[in-house]
């Protein structure tokens, strides 16, 4: 059992510890004002790590057509993309479609597939014997060809 007196001095030290901790200084809290708005809150220093603000899925690369790359397609682009192949399957044809992002979607039976598997709204694909052609809204028409084909298409 603890004594009374041991317990009020138990008490007081808890309470003057909590009343008289050393608290921040001014000069610890305040924030520069010599920084400006325009200046980047963090720079990488480039340890040997890679920078965390670059996106994993890449930047894209292709240029494109800039009356095509002024109307906005949503999450869905194909101006610029690339085709990169068709499997004949029982069920039909599937086209393999990269946008400039780096994304692969799916076109079979008339509709497009995002990478998820999920249809795109609004678009429309028809996939023939060596190319495709997507339907994007306000009537624009897109026809993508494999490199091999369109070099082939060249050279003639």
């Amino acid at each position: 059992m603890v004594n009374p007196l041991a317990r009020r001095l138990i008490l007081f030290g808890v309470l003057a510890a909590a009343l008289f901790s050393p608290r921040a200084r001014a000069e610890d809290v305040a924030v520069s004002s010599s920084t400006t708005p325009t200046e980047p809150a963090y720079v990488y220093k480039g340890d040997r790590m890679r920078d965390p603000f670059i996106p994993l899925n890449g930047q894209g690369g292709a240029t494109m057509d800039s009356a095509i790359a002024k109307v906005d397609m949503g999450p869905f682009n194909p101006a610029g993309a690339e085709l990169k192949g068709i499997l004949k399957t029982p069920t039909g044809r599937w086209a393999l479609i990269r946008t400039t992002d780096g994304l692969t979607y799916m076109v079979q039976n008339g509709r497009v597939y995002d990478p998820k598997r999920k249809l795109i709204s609004g678009f429309q694909g028809i996939v023939k014997e060596k190319s495709v052609v997507i339907l994007a809204p306000g009537n624009q028409e897109f026809e993508l060809r494999t490199k091999k084909d369109e070099e082939a298409a060249k050279k003639q």
